[in-house]
């Protein structure tokens, strides 16, 4: 049996094809698939606030390197994020390169310092 159906789909703004699940600009408006966006160089920035389902922060290069002007605060508060996330990789990183270098001091100075790590109740020590 034909039955005729009136259906709404998406459509990438780049590519044309139908997709169920579109990215979009948190900028301009425009929507592409995710294959899209991977390879035009979309910036994810992650707030991980959710205001959108997947894509708060979502910009595309346009967007990213001039943002309108409805957005550019919010932008800026994500670059500044951004920022501060490398930042903190960075830091982070280098003091488990100071804590290595710590415990395997404190391993070079127990071995030949002679301690014991246990005393039991019977040893002389």
């Amino acid at each position: 049996m034909k039955k005729q159906a009136t259906i709404t789909a998406m459509f990438c703004d780049e590519c044309g094809k139908r997709q169920g699940w579109l990215e979009r600009c948190m900028g301009c408006g425009k929507e592409v698939c995710y294959d899209c966006a991977k390879s035009e160089g979309w910036v994810d920035y992650k707030s991980q606030l959710g205001f959108q389902q997947t894509g708060d922060g979502l910009f595309c290069p346009t967007c990213d390197k001039n943002p309108p002007k409805p957005v550019a605060t919010i932008h800026a508060l994500y670059r500044q994020l951004a920022d501060l996330e490398v930042q903190m990789e960075r830091e982070y990183k280098a003091s488990r390169a100071a804590a290595e270098s710590i415990h395997k001091r404190i391993a070079r100075e127990w071995a030949s310092s002679g301690f014991k790590t246990h005393v039991y109740a019977d040893s002389d020590d």
